[in-house]
């Protein structure tokens, strides 16, 4: 039988690791309550413990007594040190993820879903006057201008010469920029390095 002792240790061990493995899991979508989140606008929104760069803003205090509220293990990184902040903010663990997802998404990132480069993803933000990256891909889902059906056309040509074999004719911007970023090689050589160091 399991001491008293064990037992406890396992759940503060729980407790203490659930907030960081939180992150990692996938949303929940299509519900009203997770569709109320996702509708709200997180980059106009009038934060607390972000500025007006949407970089955290709180001293050093406040956020160790947030680390410890929320049980964070470690933050090691400013994407981990963004979502302390955003807890803070929310004291929602799902409206605090959308919102990092949302805020920590890249440049670089894009590239994957884009099959460019940073350099020139940003360059079609200037472009089209967008400063954050999640709402330039935002744009190119939603939106039908002919610029934006320029972005796609090229898009569906570098696709092709990765995969000739997937039928693209069919497929909307959001599922061809998740085909783009499925078989994007940069991404994937990275992902490999990246693997590698962890072993």
């Amino acid at each position: 039988m399991f001491s008293m002792n064990y037992i406890l240790l396992l759940i503060l061990c729980f407790t203490v690791s659930f907030s960081q493995e939180n992150r990692k899991t996938s949303l929940p979508t299509s519900t009203p309550y997770m569709d109320s989140l996702m509708r709200i606008n997180y980059f106009t929104k009038k934060y607390t413990y972000l500025d007006q760069n949407l970089k955290v803003n709180m001293n050093s205090q406040k956020f160790e007594a947030f680390k410890k509220k929320y049980n964070f293990s470690r933050t090691d990184t400013a994407r981990d040190s963004l979502s302390v902040a955003l807890m803070a903010e929310f004291n929602n663990w799902d409206q605090a993820r959308i919102a990092e997802l949302r805020i920590s998404y890249t440049w670089v990132r894009l590239g994957y879903h884009l099959l460019l480069n940073e350099f020139e993803t940003k360059k079609i933000g200037k472009e089209f006057n967008i400063k954050y990256p999640y709402l330039l891909k935002e744009m190119i889902s939603r939106n039908n201008t002919q610029k934006v059906k320029n972005i796609i056309s090229n898009l569906k040509k570098r696709i092709e010469k990765l995969d000739s074999i997937t039928d693209l004719s069919k497929m909307n911007a959001d599922q061809l920029m998740r085909k783009a970023l499925e078989i994007n090689p940069v991404r994937k050589k990275k992902y490999k390095e990246g693997s590698r160091h962890k072993h």
